[in-house]
């Protein structure tokens, strides 16, 4: 677990040592990010994929300001809403994506900008065949942007146009929300991490894995280099066994 170099607000530390200063991407530049005379689209990133930071109960302590989301047992998308087109963390295009039709007719609806630009690409959890609960959900949980934008205001631009899962409730089917984030100053990430999986017990599913943490100053990692690339801003905390 590499937070002993966390990632601040101009640089994105990745587990193996390289720095993306700003937010381009390795083999592309700002045209990535729309489709404006580009077909077919192509995933703009490989989704940030987080390092394992073991159980949340045995973790060394973090440096700097994190903030705690859940994680959820679904598909990793890549949502490109103009033309409603799905990626798997691998940068493939999702094959069960025909399950989300009336999620991805949401998602396009919603209007979110980043300045002049409106935002096109939206980071996941597809909800489909690992479970019965939310079948055919998106849960959006950032969004990808070149305006440098740390993690917090993401969240918050989010929670300004999409309605929030809240955690304690089974999410509706064939719906799009947004994810939240438990801040430590209002809920022990300890005490978060237990209850989401006495919910597990409760609603008789494996709907939760754990926690993601993430700090809260960080970018998003846009880079195209690897999908196995692993961003040091995020920790996840999964359940033993």
């Amino acid at each position: 677990m590499r937070d002993d170099n966390p990632p601040g607000p101009t640089t994105q530390v990745f587990a193996d040592g390289h720095n993306d200063r700003g937010t381009g991407a390795t083999t592309g530049g700002p045209h990535d990010l729309t489709s404006q005379g580009r077909a077919p689209i192509r995933p703009c990133t490989y989704p940030a994929r987080p390092l394992s930071g073991g159980p949340l109960d045995r973790a060394l302590p973090k440096s700097g300001r994190w903030h705690y989301e859940p994680k959820y047992n679904g598909w990793r998308a890549l949502v490109h809403a103009p033309s409603a087109t799905m990626f798997n963390r691998h940068g493939q295009r999702l094959s069960i994506q025909k399950e989300f039709a009336s999620a991805l007719a949401l998602l396009r609806d919603v209007h979110l900008n980043n300045g002049a630009e409106a935002v096109e690409w939206f980071d996941c959890e597809a909800l489909e065949r690992r479970h019965t609960i939310g079948q055919g959900t998106l849960l959006v949980f950032d969004y990808i942007s070149l305006k440098g934008e740390a993690y917090l205001h993401r969240k918050q631009s989010l929670a300004h146009v999409l309605a929030m899962h809240n955690y304690r409730v089974q999410p509706c089917s064939n719906a799009v929300c947004s994810v939240g984030e438990v801040d430590p100053d209002e809920l022990d990430p300890l005490e978060f991490y237990h209850h989401l999986k006495r919910l597990n017990a409760q609603w008789h599913c494996p709907f939760y894995e754990g926690v993601v943490a993430k700090r809260t100053d960080s970018l998003y990692p846009i880079q195209l280099r690897s999908a196995a690339l692993e961003f040091a801003g995020w920790l996840k905390h999964r359940w033993k066994g």
